[in-house]
């Protein structure tokens, strides 16, 4: 009985220490811990920063170039700016697969010392800007993770790190065809009309330019590589060869490879250029170039017209449609072409032959062909501008004090602030009609 009072006792005195223990592990758990004042600080400082990260579109295919930036906003309305120091990369990039496995990893070339970050609107000299570029060969889906690291204090003591909502994007691939050589130099093997639309976009010799046509049942496919440069060096010469051709739902890609020759290579014309054929589609082309890691080639294609006529006067940013040279014109006078030129604009004039001007003017290019119906060749709406060869019409007026028979001449130039003085100039020789 003694030892049966004893046991329970002992019991009991346990059973209350173990109460008294969780009560004393409950009270630590509710007390919030003691946070230093500098961490509290950056924490409040964090709340004022907001990392983002854009992308122009989520589905790309097989080897595109994927561009995008990630932005660092000072998110707060307060008259002090943020001190902000690092003496390493700023802002990161990662690419996740689908399997959490990291594919790609990039730190935009951003460092710096000091710099007083300050609130208000989102600009440019009120954010962080940082750029990348890469590619990816496998299809499938992925996930792109920024972040920024930061330091608060003068002694570049552990980073802060704020991270980006993370981006999806989809890479996709088609059903590969079979294409076939376009042989310019054999006239029995190639139409005429397919041998002049091939002479014809060779002309475009100034950038990186892609074409498209379908002709009798067959959709022909061109890519050639820039020249750069109104003398001296080529420096923008590249191998160029379609490798691929996939058939899309909605669209038909066409994947070229551009190569860097080695130092001591002769580069024949040839080579600067591909050009096939495929059966036709009646589907539009998307052209996707494949290049070294460390290199982008920005492809360009004409925009606002659903074929090329033939090229009548040239030069190197600005291809004429009409008037051809010599031809014949009544008093109102249509011009019409092609134009990739800074700020899309052009100057044209109208003058007799070793007399004064009789009429001149400036124009925005990027106007629409009549009877438009669709580009050939799809263009990336965010690229539209200088970097395409934009079309472009309008008409003058011959006065009615010039005689019938008179010998005119047409300018129509480009001034670029890149090459000062000297505009790109195409002149053409026109003759007044007799009424």
């Amino acid at each position: 009985m003694r030892n049966t009072v004893l046991l329970s006792t002992v019991l009991f005195l346990a059973l209350l220490s173990l109460v008294a223990l969780a009560g004393i592990a409950l009270v630590q758990r509710t007390v919030p811990a003691v946070v230093a004042p500098d961490q509290k600080e950056t924490a409040a400082l964090a709340e004022k920063l907001k990392l983002v990260g854009e992308l122009i579109k989520t589905h790309y295919h097989v080897g595109e170039r994927i561009r995008g930036s990630v932005t660092l906003n000072n998110k707060s309305f307060g008259a002090e700016p943020l001190t902000l120091r690092s003496a390493d990369p700023v802002l990161f990039l990662r690419v996740y697969d689908e399997q959490n496995g990291v594919v790609v990893t990039q730190n935009p070339r951003l460092r710096l010392d000091e710099f007083n970050f300050r609130p208000g609107e989102v600009n440019h000299r009120e954010s962080w800007f940082g750029h990348y570029s890469f590619a990816l060969d496998q299809p499938g889906r992925y996930k792109l993770v920024f972040w920024a690291e930061l330091r608060l204090d003068k002694n570049l003591a552990d980073p802060l790190r704020i991270y980006a909502d993370p981006l999806r994007i989809e890479i996709i691939t088609g059903r590969k065809v079979n294409f076939w050589p376009v042989e310019l130099h054999a006239a029995g093997a190639t139409p005429e009309e397919v041998r002049n639309w091939v002479k014809n976009s060779l002309k475009f010799d100034m950038t990186d330019f892609v074409n498209a046509k379908e002709f009798d049942g067959k959709q022909y496919l061109f890519v050639r590589s820039g020249i750069g440069g109104r003398d001296g060096p080529k420096p923008f010469e590249r191998l160029v060869q379609i490798v691929d051709v996939l058939v899309m739902a909605e669209e038909v890609v066409v994947r070229a490879r551009f190569t860097k020759p080695a130092s001591a290579e002769q580069l024949s014309p040839d080579a600067l250029y591909d050009a096939v054929y495929i059966k036709a589609t009646g589907l539009p082309v998307r052209f996707v170039p494949i290049t070294n890691a460390d290199e982008e080639i920005f492809i360009k294609s004409i925009v606002g017209i659903h074929y090329l006529p033939d090229i009548v006067a040239q030069s190197r940013s600005i291809k004429l449609f009409a008037p051809a040279p010599g031809e014949a014109v009544g008093r109102r006078i249509t011009v019409s072409g092609v134009a990739n030129t800074f700020e899309a604009t052009i100057n044209y004039g109208l003058g007799e032959v070793n007399r004064n001007s009789l009429d001149g003017g400036s124009l925005m290019v990027g106007h629409t062909a009549p009877g438009f119906t669709r580009n050939p060749v799809l263009t990336e709406e965010h690229l539209v501008g200088a970097t395409f060869w934009l079309y472009f019409t309008f008409e003058i007026e011959v006065p009615t004090h010039v005689p019938d028979g008179s010998d005119l001449v047409l300018a129509v130039y480009a001034n670029s602030p890149l090459e000062g003085d000297k505009p790109d100039f195409v002149s053409v020789p026109l003759r007044l009609e007799s009424r």
